[in-house]
């Protein structure tokens, strides 16, 4: 169920696409804000409150990317949807490693968009809910709290991205079983994947 306060910022440089996309969402009930580059889009973030953002890539001046990274400093309860054209597997690995909830490829039918918002959104706030979890680590070296989506280390927080968080919940909730990676990545992303894709999806999660 959307809520009526549910707010979207959509960023984007082609004005068409903010035009569209703002009339698909909120013809679906999401209250939705647009910028047409990253700078605008960082003010409104430092100033108001969203539920999820919806970027760009590739825009002139800062890119989509630049964006995302500073997203969960404002806002860190804020999905993310990362948007392009065309990008090489090398950028859409590093928009889910920089905090990317969902990645599309142009052009977008209002179905995947919607789809993508709805599994974007219900990831976070399943994330976000503050839950008793008996499973999780509670030792005096390492501390997972489920609800503050904080990880703590010898008493010192650690800054984990939310596919981060998720993945090292979901091995502390499989402790002592082998978690196949494509089994990860639907858990922590939402979709389906092959072995081979996911362990690509996987590598810079885990890289020292």
């Amino acid at each position: 169920m959307i809520r009526s306060s549910t707010r979207l910022l959509l960023v984007d440089d082609e004005p068409n696409i903010l035009i569209v996309f703002k009339g698909q969402l909120s013809e679906n009930g999401y209250e939705v804000q647009t910028a047409s580059n990253a700078r605008d889009g960082f003010a409104l973030l430092a100033t108001q409150r969203f539920d999820l953002l919806i970027v760009d890539l590739k825009m002139p001046g800062p890119s989509g990317l630049n964006l995302i990274e500073r997203v969960h400093q404002l806002q860190p309860k804020c999905a993310i949807v990362m948007i392009s054209a065309n990008a090489a597997r090398e950028q859409i690995i590093d928009a889910f490693r920089k905090g990317a909830d969902d990645f599309l490829l142009k052009p977008i039918t209002r179905d995947e968009l919607q789809q993508a918002v709805g599994r974007a959104l219900l990831k976070r706030a399943e994330t976000n809910q503050h839950i008793a979890d008996p499973t999780a680590p509670a030792t005096s070296d390492l501390v997972i709290d489920a609800g503050k989506h904080e990880v703590l280390w010898y008493g010192r927080p650690l800054a984990l991205t939310p596919t981060e968080f998720c993945l090292l919940l979901t091995l502390a909730r499989n402790a002592g079983k082998s978690v196949p990676p494509a089994l990860l990545i639907e858990h922590c992303r939402g979709y389906p994947t092959k072995e081979s894709e996911a362990r690509i999806l996987l590598k810079p999660h885990i890289a020292s």
